[in-house]
């Protein structure tokens, strides 16, 4: 059911009430330290750690596009982003909007967040041990 700026949606159960989403990047965008980006009704921001020390590797936002792979540990196995996020109950009409952040470039690049839902420790927590922490808040928040 839609109304003018929102619509009424169900799952699992229950009864949404979604927003229309904000302003969402057609290409994915490179998150730079201090600066802070709009995504779709989230910000994002990368504030240093104390005094970080090491490099930091590019860093970019995006939407999902298929085949992502989540590591939720750093030895462990990865996973379908896809599975995890029907797993952690995430509504369908949210799944393609998250941003997804991603460290490193090509084929090497590591998802490091899933929107709010999961951090990596790299970039997340009192002591992130890239030296830089990730910060990820729906907008209102």
């Amino acid at each position: 059911l839609r109304g003018e700026g929102f619509s009424l949606r169900r799952f699992q159960g229950w009864i949404y009430l979604v927003p229309e989403p904000g302003f969402e990047p057609d290409s994915p965008q490179e998150l730079m330290p201090a600066q802070s980006i709009a995504w779709g009704g989230w910000r994002l921001v990368l504030e240093p750690a104390a005094n970080p020390e090491s490099v930091l590797p590019p860093i970019r936002v995006s939407t999902r596009q298929g085949g992502e792979r989540i590591r939720l540990h750093p030895d462990g196995h990865s996973k379908s982003l896809k599975n995890w996020l029907q797993e952690q109950a995430v509504p369908p009409w949210e799944r393609p909007r998250l941003p997804l952040v991603f460290a490193g470039s090509g084929d090497d690049a590591e998802l490091i967040a899933v929107g709010d839902l999961w951090c990596s420790g790299q970039y997340s927590g009192s002591a992130p041990a890239a030296g830089w922490r990730l910060i990820v808040k729906r907008e209102g928040d």
